[in-house]
């Protein structure tokens, strides 16, 4: 269920590779969460934003086009080797959208995966446990999710060094 932002600058792409890009990062979002990009429980989830944005190097307007892409994933999903996996393919694919227009320079593209912290994910007005996008994404009981979720979060937060939260429910 990940939230994507795409930020591309007026006219750098064409509508239809704005179309596709958008649509193959979300598929690829899809698939780094485990979930089948054609299931349509799951596309039903994962919304994607562009947004058409002027970009400026150094307060001044760039000189060819700058993109930034945002995936927020609630907490607990992304290990720091599918951060790196989510910042290479996504920046594959915005580099491959302009269709050889510029230089294929990495360096003009942004991905900021960021993970929303337990209790911080809401949705359909309510929170969202961890516990239950992992109940969503892989079935099974409650328990057993909840047991899944408490280990990712554990896993993440001593990757970066977190202290577990002792009231994640």
């Amino acid at each position: 269920m990940p939230m994507i932002d795409v930020f591309v600058p007026p006219g750098a792409l064409t509508p239809q590779a704005e179309h596709d890009l958008v649509n193959k990062v979300t598929r690829e979002m899809i698939r780094f969460e485990g979930l089948d990009p054609d299931d349509p429980d799951a596309q039903a989830v994962t919304w994607a934003f562009l947004h058409h944005a002027a970009v400026f190097v150094g307060g001044a307007p760039a000189a060819c086009p700058h993109y930034r892409v945002i995936v927020s994933l609630p907490e607990g999903l992304m290990t720091s080797a599918r951060v790196q996996d989510v910042v290479s393919v996504v920046t594959g694919l915005v580099l491959s959208a302009e269709q050889g227009g510029w230089d294929p320079d990495p360096s003009r593209v942004w991905v900021l995966p960021l993970d929303v912290p337990e209790g911080r994910w809401g949705a359909g007005d309510r929170v969202v446990s961890l516990r239950e996008v992992v109940r969503f994404a892989r079935g099974g009981s409650d328990e057993e999710a909840q047991e899944t979720a408490d280990r990712w979060l554990t896993a993440s937060r001593s990757e970066r060094q977190i202290p577990p939260d002792t009231n994640n429910t």
